[in-house]
């Protein structure tokens, strides 16, 4: 699938390129994003995995597109689907963003544009999200955007010999074609 570029009020939403990995060896060695996530990296190198991973168009299952200023280009953050699942239409969607871009309402901006490609062009029936249930950041942007939580995925990660949980929200097509109206930008 060709990915797309898509532009909304004040981000542009792309493929990686090979200079953005700069950006992910900076964000991941981020306390504050490190404190949210279980991506914990050793050293560049295994940024640098992590990030090829991502640019690799191969693997059918996940890709990586990278949100950045629509005025200066500058690169804040990242959308990725993983497990895209084409025979049940089904795909998670996970994202970071720079700390000090928290709160100014960029990531539910970049989220609800690209919605309409994740059912419209992915085909994409239900989507899914997971949360650390300590990101209440994350946990009220999703249900602001339209997401349902179904649960929590109780000790599901091991990590520094301890057990985390993770919270998981989905969102329909229908519940999707429902909202859409009063959350386009």
């Amino acid at each position: 699938m060709k990915l797309p570029a898509i532009t909304t009020k004040r981000l542009i939403i792309r493929p990686l390129k090979e200079s953005d990995i700069k950006f992910f060896e900076r964000q991941y060695s981020n306390p504050l994003v490190q404190k949210y996530t279980l991506l914990h990296f050793q050293n560049q190198d295994e940024i640098r995995d992590f990030y090829l991973r991502g640019c690799d168009l191969t693997t059918p299952d996940q890709f990586r597109l990278m949100l950045v200023f629509k005025d200066t280009l500058q690169e804040i953050g990242s959308i990725v689907f993983e497990h895209w699942d084409r025979h049940h239409h089904s795909v998670e969607i996970g994202y970071d963003l720079s700390p000090e871009f928290w709160g100014k309402g960029l990531m539910a901006e970049a989220l609800n544009s690209i919605l309409n490609f994740v059912f419209s062009q992915m085909k994409v029936n239900r989507l899914e999200a997971t949360s650390n249930p300590t990101n209440h950041r994350s946990i009220n942007l999703l249900k602001k955007i339209g997401f349902i939580q179904e649960g929590m995925l109780r000790q599901i990660y091991y990590f520094n010999s301890k057990y985390y949980d993770e919270l998981i929200f989905s969102m329909l097509k229908e519940e999707w074609n429902k909202k859409k109206n009063g959350y386009l930008n």
